[in-house]
């Protein structure tokens, strides 16, 4: 589940990175999608290693996106294939939410990967073996 979790993020940050790229060169101006995708991939990359910051940062993250996608569909009626798109979204951002903040087993899973991934100096300095 981890792994899941983990790909989701660095791909959708990676679609941020593109469609930043696509307006720095389509329109020639920065775009904040460069920052933002690269921050996302960072966080995942981060979340990997076991760290419960960047599981509580990609919650917002997460609860954030599901609010605005589900604005975007209340406030902005447009193409129905404009809506579906905004809804799948907003349902994935729930699933994500859900699974960072109250799935059992993906704490349990982010826990094995931080104690695979301490640093053994460390753990011989505070007793732990």
């Amino acid at each position: 589940m981890l792994l899941t979790v983990v790909c989701f993020f660095v791909v959708s940050g990676l679609f941020g990175v593109l469609a930043g790229l696509g307006h720095l060169y389509g329109r020639g101006v920065f775009s904040g999608q460069l920052v933002g995708g690269s921050l996302q991939i960072a966080l995942a990359v981060w979340l990997f290693r076991g760290s419960n910051i960047a599981r509580a940062l990609l919650a917002i993250l997460s609860f954030a996106g599901a609010g605005l996608f589900g604005a975007l569909v209340i406030f902005f009626p447009g193409e129905p294939a404009a809506i579906m798109l905004w809804l799948a979204l907003a349902a994935t951002s729930v699933v994500m939410f859900w699974v960072l903040v109250f799935s059992k087993r993906f704490r349990a899973e982010l826990a094995l990967n931080a104690a695979k991934y301490r640093d053994p100096e460390l753990a011989i300095v505070s007793g732990e073996r």
